[in-house]
């Protein structure tokens, strides 16, 4: 049972330690200044990267600052990372997308075209509808495999950016963006991920113009799909070339 559960437990125990010392590694080159002249002092800023680029390149004050998902030096704020997805719409969906393949049907033909009981864990795991009629082949087996599904269950539920908290969490800062007249976005993918903090920030916020970066014609569909999700006019954007 250890050997199958194995990869659940590296992915929902060491994956967050490994992220953060790969955080740490991370060296600002302050040599490169793209942003000179356009980031303002006086300026609201949300971070989402977990470093302090803004303070050590662009010397923009910390109390300006919203690290939206933490900061990479408070060494006891938990790193939030990972989807941002309702988890049972998408199991949901992919039940929906993969209940009538041919490997999860309950009988399945051998080499020598004799049919046997589907022994598939993700079968077993998914889509069995009676306990009972599982080729599990062994107690062993059968708790190795209802053991490894709490435990990914467990590590989704863990890695979701669980959106709604960090809000509320950063609540204060929300409601103190009701004078921005200004939003520039830049080196964000415009995930729909992230979409419920710009949400957010649109309940406090009125008659605001945003200044969208982008690079490319991919950055361009997403800067559409975006803005159309949120429902900005045209009018209030600006895409910026950076």
């Amino acid at each position: 049972m250890e050997t199958a559960t194995e990869p659940v437990h590296i992915l929902l125990y060491d994956l967050p330690k490994r992220f953060r010392q790969w955080i740490q590694t991370l060296q600002v080159d302050h040599t490169v200044k793209p942003l000179l002249g356009l980031l303002r002092k006086d300026a609201r800023y949300i971070n989402f990267n977990y470093t302090e680029f803004l303070e050590t390149l662009y010397d923009i004050p910390q109390q300006r600052i919203c690290f939206i998902h933490g900061d990479r030096r408070d060494k006891k704020q938990h790193l939030v990372l990972g989807h941002g997805q309702n988890e049972e719409l998408v199991f949901e969906a992919w039940y929906q997308a993969n209940k009538d393949r041919p490997a999860y049907q309950p009988m399945l033909l051998g080499r020598k075209g004799k049919p046997y009981r589907n022994d598939n864990p993700v079968y077993l795991a998914y889509f069995l509808q009676d306990d009972t009629l599982g080729n599990w082949k062994s107690q062993m087996r059968y708790d190795a495999i209802n053991h490894t599904i709490d435990l990914i269950e467990d590590y989704y539920a863990r890695s979701a950016k669980k959106t709604a908290d960090v809000i509320q969490r950063h609540r204060s800062m929300f409601e103190s963006l009701s004078s921005v007249q200004q939003i520039v976005v830049i080196g964000h993918s415009l995930s729909s991920v992230d979409w419920p903090y710009f949400s957010e920030i649109m309940n406090h916020t009125h008659q605001v113009h945003w200044y969208l970066s982008w690079h490319g014609q991919e950055d361009s569909k997403r800067i559409q799909s975006f803005t159309d999700a949120m429902g900005i006019p045209d009018d209030d954007v600006t895409m910026v070339a950076l």
